[in-house]
Order: C-alpha cells, then sequence, then structure tokens
C-alpha cells in the first residue's frame, strides 16, 4: 500500500535501504517496520533543511509531525495542497491524526515511535520532498 510513497522517499535518500549482495545481483531492502533512528535521518535531511532539537534516539510520531511542519516552513510555496500550512501545531497533529487513516497507516500515537515506512507516508503526503529538491538521473539533489 506505501510502495510509492517509499519508492519516492528513497529516492530522495532521506530514508536509504541498505545494499544487500545476493547471488549476482544486488538487493536493496527497506525495512518498513523498523524505527526511524533519529541521528541518520537528520544528517540525510540537510539538503533539505539543517534541523537541530530531535534528540530521542528514534523518531516520535509527534517528532515526525513537527520535523515536517518545520521542512514546510522552508517550502511555503512549493508544498503540495495537503501541506503542513497551519501556524499552530496542536492543530497539524489533530489534522494528520484525521489524514492517518486516508494514508492507509493504523496506530496514531503521537508518543510511539514511528516506523520507516509511516514516515515515509507521512513526508510524501505532507510535504513531497521528492518534488522540493527533486534528484537527477544519478540520484543526487541539487538546491
Amino acid at each position: 500500500a506505501h510502495f510509492i510513497a517509499i519508492q519516492k522517499i528513497g529516492a530522495t535518500g532521506i530514508l536509504r535501504g541498505n545494499g544487500i549482495p545476493y547471488q549476482w545481483a544486488n538487493q536493496t531492502w527497506f525495512y518498513p517496520d523498523s524505527m526511524v533512528v533519529t541521528t541518520d535521518l537528520l544528517l540525510h535531511l540537510k539538503p533539505f533543511a539543517a534541523l537541530k532539537g530531535f534528540k530521542n534516539k528514534y523518531l516520535t510520531v509527534n517528532d515526525a509531525i513537527k520535523l515536517a511542519f518545520i521542512i514546510a516552513g522552508f517550502y511555503p510555496q512549493k508544498t503540495t495542497a495537503n501541506a503542513l500550512s497551519y501556524s499552530n501545531i496542536n492543530r497539524l497533529t489533530v489534522q494528520t491524526g484525521k489524514m492517518w487513516t486516508n494514508w492507509k497507516l493504523s496506530n496514531f500515537d503521537t508518543t510511539r515511535n514511528i516506523t520507516r515506512a509511516e514516515l515515509a507516508v507521512l513526508l510524501d503526503k505532507t510535504i513531497d520532498p521528492f518534488r522540493l529538491l527533486e534528484p537527477d538521473f544519478k540520484g543526487t539533489i541539487h538546491r
């Protein structure tokens, strides 16, 4: 259900898969049910925005919403119709909770750790980073 969002967020380099050699081919494993490691995420988000202040080892749902809100503020003209353009983070959290089911996600609990698939969907549906800074055919993102 989340294949396209995962592919798009993976192509931006925000959430990267692990390359695994298998027989005569290479495979990329995304691990969609794994938790998002905050330090890795912040490193890979640098082309989009330098973000600080997220201290937990794993990103929570609430932190992910705040993070998307902050990034959307850097690109007010480029975000999609579902973009995070609210001035109040509490209203934003309520709105995201309503959309969570529409995005075919379950268990909207802002205090728990977010999975990689959930973050991919959240970022794709709100700020659409693939459109903000499009990677070239080599996967390089240019500002």
